[in-house]
């Protein structure tokens, strides 16, 4: 075998290294997240298993206001159709109330990611295991069973009336 026939073989095997592992690293993220800038932050990125993908609760949780205004952002890293509910739990990740229903309004491929942002006021109550969590409903390949992607944040709520 020649040089230049072994060389050309040597850059199609690692062509075909790198396409692979970029594949796989698109499977195995979340197709939308909270996004790091969010006003809460997301607690992991393995989120395909309610409530909050594998991640258990951090230490640190976010410290927010009662009754103030907060922005959430996520981001869309793989395009499906669907939509996105922003929901709050006072217990540790159970009795999920949704705060939020948001459309799915960004459906070109080519501009990915996408970017959202919302604006939600935070419960008035007061707790130290809550949880924001987005949830994208996706609806492309089955409107009648969706599957679903999960994103949490930690926080803490104070001066609350309840």
């Amino acid at each position: 075998m020649s040089k230049g026939v072994f060389i050309a073989m040597n850059k199609i095997k690692i062509f075909f290294l790198v396409l692979i592992t970029v594949l796989v690293v698109i499977q195995i993220q979340p197709h939308a997240r909270l996004a790091d800038d969010s006003d809460v932050p997301p607690r992991g990125i393995n989120m395909k298993d309610s409530p909050c993908g594998e991640n258990q609760r951090g230490k640190n949780p976010k410290v927010l206001t009662a009754g103030t205004k907060i922005k959430i952002r996520w981001i869309e890293t793989v395009d499906h159709t669907g939509k996105y509910w922003i929901e709050f739990s006072k217990a540790n990740d159970k009795d999920w109330i949704r705060m939020k229903t948001i459309a799915d309004d960004q459906n070109n491929p080519a501009t990915l990611p996408h970017s959202y942002e919302a604006t939600i006021t935070v419960p008035n109550v007061n707790c130290d295991s809550c949880t924001i969590r987005l949830v994208q409903e996706m609806i492309d390949n089955h409107a009648d069973a969706p599957t679903y992607y999960y994103s949490c944040g930690d926080i803490k709520i104070m001066n609350g009336k309840c």
